[in-house]
């Protein structure tokens, strides 16, 4: 959600906490990443989780307690079509990851969260976007374009 008087836009957790955050900020995060050639709106913010496994309980663990700047590449645009799912922070690369269509299923839990397993590496991934409309923005890039 987007708060136009104010300049700042709602990010929610998966756990229903709201956070509000400054456009200028985002635009700032945006802006060092000029030398990838991706359009503004590609340039993607969420929270990164990992999936932890003790026994027989699963948990998601939040990899890093700031948000990520996501970048979604097509590496490979024949069959399996794969991305690349880079995910950091400041200038640390916290996710480095593939997807690959057919194959890799992901799936939507909540307006904002989505999830995936890396079937070739192993593990599980989920990213916290600060607003549905970049989750589904998310989906859009990782979806075969002939």
């Amino acid at each position: 959600m987007f708060n136009k008087l104010k300049g700042l836009r709602d990010s929610v957790s998966r756990k229903g906490i709201v956070r509000r955050i400054s456009q200028r900020k985002i635009k700032n995060r945006r802006n060092k990443h000029e030398d990838f050639e991706i359009d503004d709106n590609d340039l993607l913010l969420a929270e990164g989780y990992t999936l932890v496994l003790e026994g027989t309980d699963q948990r998601w663990e939040k990899i890093t307690e700031n948000l990520l700047d996501i970048i979604v590449n097509c590496v490979n645009n024949g069959v399996p079509t794969v991305y690349r799912v880079i995910g950091s922070d400041m200038d640390q690369i916290i996710i480095d990851v593939h997807i690959e269509i057919p194959g890799t299923q992901l799936e939507k839990k909540s307006e904002c969260f989505i999830q995936w397993r890396d079937l070739n590496v192993g593990g599980a991934w989920g990213l916290n976007f600060v607003s549905p409309e970049e989750a589904d923005h998310f989906i859009t890039l990782c979806k075969v374009r002939f």
